[in-house]
């Protein structure tokens, strides 16, 4: 087994059909690697990184799942919450979506026109499963939208 590369180099990912590069450093402090992130394709300038904070590990493959699994929680409870908005959008026009998310939980409430009487309440694990079946959480979400939602 090779020691690990040294210095630092730039890969690409794909995250639930969004591109992100990953600026990979180490070893740094007490042998660590550490992970910047940025949006699409090519790193851009410093204040258009996707994450403010370094993701570290122990080695190189530690840095880089924990790297990916970030990635996987930031993108997949943003693309539920825009699912969340598009429902809102016809069960709701108007309405202000909040997504808020628990240790267990991703809860919806919506403010503004309207107001659900019946908070939306998903397991985390639901929301954030790789193999989610996207059509199946938008049809939960439409349904509760359309019985709970209610004008404020």
């Amino acid at each position: 087994m090779g020691s690990p590369p040294r210095g630092r180099w730039e890969e690409t990912v794909d995250v639930l059909g969004q591109p992100f590069v990953l600026l990979v450093e180490g070893p740094v402090h007490d042998g660590r690697f550490e992970i910047r992130i940025w949006a699409g394709r090519r790193r851009g300038r410093r204040d258009q990184q996707y994450l403010r904070v370094p993701i570290r590990g122990r080695t190189l493959d530690d840095a880089r799942d924990r790297a990916l699994d970030v990635l996987h929680t930031y993108v997949g409870l943003e693309r539920f919450r825009r699912l969340v908005e598009d429902e809102a959008a016809h069960a709701a026009p108007g309405a202000r979506v909040e997504v808020g998310e628990t240790a267990r939980d991703v809860v919806v409430t919506l403010a503004g026109a309207f107001a659900l009487r019946v908070p939306l309440v998903i397991a985390r694990d639901r929301v954030l499963d790789r193999d989610a079946d996207p059509a199946a959480l938008r049809a939960l979400v439409s349904a509760h939208l359309t019985r709970y939602a209610s004008r404020a």
